[in-house]
Formats: structure tokens, sequence, C-alpha cells
């Protein structure tokens, strides 16, 4: 760990962050809050899940990005990939001005050098498991910070939080964090213990076949000083290549099987096979630094979910309505299958709206399949990534490969025709299982159910 006067963050006082309703540098923002930082931003004016956070934390947010509101009093600007990256207006005009800018991955890494950084990492279930472990080192009474990257959590009053403890939790993204430099995010952490749940081809906008994508992880493992921890998931086909790899570094190296369960480990509030997968992957990480089982068991026992991770939303005698941000095929099976088996004497009515043109091209046969296993199957307009350039692949396409699979699924095009839909499905059944999937706005769709 740093001691203050080296920490580069010391110097900077009034920092702007550029999209800052995103979940990864709202988390930011809250932590440079918490640190005593002048903090505020730019965003769109539409609603976001971290406003409420944010508001409540009275930090300002700039609607729009109007080079003039770069003033000379900021002296570090930090941005995303979103909104144009390094493209951005606001960037442009701090560069011109000398201000320092920083890219999301150069500020969590510079943050991460002040504690003992434990990173999350994998294509799958990386909210739940980092907040899980944060559960778990506040009930140990560690005073832990953390960053989780969802909008809120039941557990917690802010998905990021900087506290008095020596541990910084951390969801450790592999997607770059600046398109011109290429950097995956988690390389830029300087972490003590590293967590990976899974490895699954993904992000294909980015990462063009999934050798390159996997060789971001091995640069993960290759990043790690020897005597650091590192958690395994055996449930991959690159287990074996980063064991050994990680082995030959002198890391401390410990393999969790994928049908193993943490010592009696019960989850009551939350459900899903995987949920005990990532639990005892949770569970393994704070065993390694030293927390007693029964204060782990307890703490996963009461652990509330995290928002859109397989979150109940309404209960009503009509109909059940659960929401997911699965958005990769292997996610969606996953959802599937444990809606089912916790509702099993229920009708399961999918509404799936696919996450990026990139993945669904390269995925529709895989999403065709995951789906299948909903009793009905209602696909909407894919939802666009603001980053992704313009394809010939339409949600037309897209659907027609749905629609091979699956013969009775409905392409719905607008939430008024979902709307008459899902009434109509309701009114013919007794007990409905509504699952609103994907990484989008598809909870929004939900919301507009009044019955």
């Amino acid at each position: 760990m740093l001691k203050n006067k080296d920490n580069k963050l010391s110097k900077f006082k009034n920092i702007y962050l550029v999209g800052i309703k995103g979940v990864g540098v709202s988390g930011l923002a809250i932590i440079l809050k918490e640190m005593g930082k002048n903090v505020s931003g730019s965003d769109l004016e539409d609603e976001f899940v971290t406003d409420k956070e944010l508001k409540e934390l009275d930090i300002k947010i700039d609607v729009g990005f109007e080079k003039n509101k770069i003033i000379s009093d900021i002296n570090l600007v930090i941005y995303s990939t979103a909104h144009q990256g390094q493209n951005n207006p606001q960037v442009i005009q701090a560069q011109k001005m000398k201000i320092t800018t920083w890219s999301y991955g150069e500020a969590l890494g510079e943050i991460s050098k002040l504690k003992k950084t434990i990173a999350i990492a994998g294509s799958h279930g990386k909210t739940t498991t980092t907040a899980m472990l944060a559960k778990i080192l506040c009930d140990a009474g560690e005073k832990p910070s953390w960053l989780i990257g969802c909008g809120a959590l039941k557990d917690f009053n802010f998905h990021a939080h900087w506290d008095k403890g020596e541990y910084f939790v951390v969801e450790a993204d592999e997607y770059p964090d600046d398109l011109i430099v290429g950097k995956p995010k988690f390389l830029y952490l300087d972490a003590k213990a590293v967590a990976i749940i899974n490895i699954d081809y993904d992000h294909p906008d980015y990462f063009k076949n999934e050798k390159i994508y996997f060789n971001a992880f091995k640069k993960l493992v290759k990043h790690m000083d020897s005597g650091s921890i590192l958690v395994l998931g055996q449930n991959n086909k690159y287990f074996h290549k980063l064991f050994h790899s990680a082995k030959s570094q002198k890391l401390i190296v410990k393999a969790v099987k994928n049908d193993k369960v943490w010592h009696n480990l019960h989850l009551e509030k939350i459900f899903g096979k995987h949920n005990y997968f990532n639990a005892t992957i949770a569970s393994q990480i704070a065993h390694e630094i030293g927390i007693k089982s029964r204060v782990i068991t307890k703490a996963l026992k009461n652990f509330q979910g995290a928002q859109r991770r397989l979150e109940i939303k309404k209960i009503t005698d009509k109909y059940i309505w659960i929401d997911d941000y699965a958005h990769h095929p292997n996610e969606i099976k996953a959802s599937i299958e444990a809606v089912k088996n916790q509702y099993p004497e229920y009708r399961l009515v999918t509404l799936f709206q696919s996450h990026t043109y990139s993945r669904s091209q390269q995925f529709e046969k895989e999403f065709a399949s995951a789906i299948c296993n909903s009793d009905e199957i209602l696909v909407t307009p894919i939802f666009a990534s603001a980053r992704e350039k313009k394809s010939n692949y339409t949600d037309e396409i897209f659907f027609s490969k749905i629609k091979q699979k699956n013969s009775t699924s409905k392409f719905i095009g607008d939430i008024k025709t979902f709307k008459q839909e899902i009434e109509k499905i309701i009114a013919e059944n007794k007990k409905i299982i509504l699952l609103t999937v994907g990484a989008g706005d598809i909870y929004k769709w939900g919301e507009e159910i009044k019955l």
C-alpha cells in the first residue's frame, strides 16, 4: 500500500467525472466524495439506476457535455469508454487547458494502491460475488471499501463505499477502459488477491476471437505478484492453463470445483445453483484472508442480492415478476434453470432483450438454445450499445434465428404490444412467472404492467 505522499490522488482536490451516471464512474464518484474530494460531473439527462445515490450524496451533475463546464478550478477529469471517451469535448477541453485526464481504469488503479485490493473477475457472476464478499467482510467487522457494478444493493446504502478498513473489494472488468489504448480495466488494478469465477467468450465487438479474450485473463494472472492469492473456478476449459501459469509465478492458488458448495452454506434470500457457486468463490477468498467459516456462512445466509440479479420485483395473486441482468447465453440458461427449479408449478414467460448487435450476431444460435426452456418466449428489439459501429445485422435477422429453434416465440416491437400480450397471457393462466432478461432497459417494460 502507498503512503499518502506517494499517492497520485492526494494532489487532486476538485475532480470532474465525464459520464458520471455509469455504474463504474458513479462508483468512483462516491468513493472520491467519501475521501473528501470535491466531486462533480456530466452525463445525459436520461434516467439512470445510479441517480438516487448521486443525488443523496449531493453530487452536482451537468446535463450534456459542454466544454465550457470545464473550468480552471478543476484539476482532474476522469472519463470512460462511454460518450466518446478521449474524444469527448470536455476531455479535449481539459487537455487543452493542461488539466490532468485519467481514464476510469487509471483512476481505479490509483485507488487500488491505497488498500489491499481484492479483484473479482470472470465472464459471469462478478457483481453478485463482489457484493457477497463485501457483505462477509462487513459482518466480520473489517470495515471494507468496495465498488460493485450495479445500480443498487439491498445490503448496502451505496454500490460503492470508502471506509477505514484495509480491504478494497472491486468488480474487475475485462472490457477495455479506453478503446484507443485497448487495455482491459482489470490490468490497471494493484490487487493482492484475485478471483476468476469463469471464462466464457464475450464482447465480440472488441475481442475478435476466443483466444484474444482468454489472453486478457492470462495477462491478469501474469500481472500478479508472487505470494498473491488467486482463486480459480474450475468450470472453464482454460482452468489448467491459468493454474499452471499461476503456480510457476509462486502465487497462492486455490481451485473451486463447479459442484462444490462451501461448508454448511445456505442462501435464504436468493436462489440459483450459479449463486451457490458465486458464494463458494466469495467464501474461499474470505477464508484465505483469515475470515472464520461461521462468519462467512452467517453473512451469506442473510445476503439479499444485487439489483437486477434474479431480483423479485413484484408478487401478486396473478403473477410474479423477476428481473435479471443476464446477457450472455450461458447466463440466460442458468437464470432460466434457476427460476424453473425455484417455481416448478409456474408457467415461465421470458421477455428477452438482447444486448448489442455484435453479441447477438456472434451468439445467435446459442441464444436460441438458451431460452428454449421457457414456456413462452417474447423477444424485443436488440438494445444497442452507444459504442457499436453500424452493421447490416438487424432485429429481424436475430429473431428469425430464435424462431427457427423456438417456433412459438413472438417478436414484441414495443411496450404497448408487450402490455397487450402479457395481459392476455396472465388472463389465460393462473400461475405465471414473468422473467425480464437483458442488460439494457428491459426492466422498464416490466414496470409498465399495472395488473
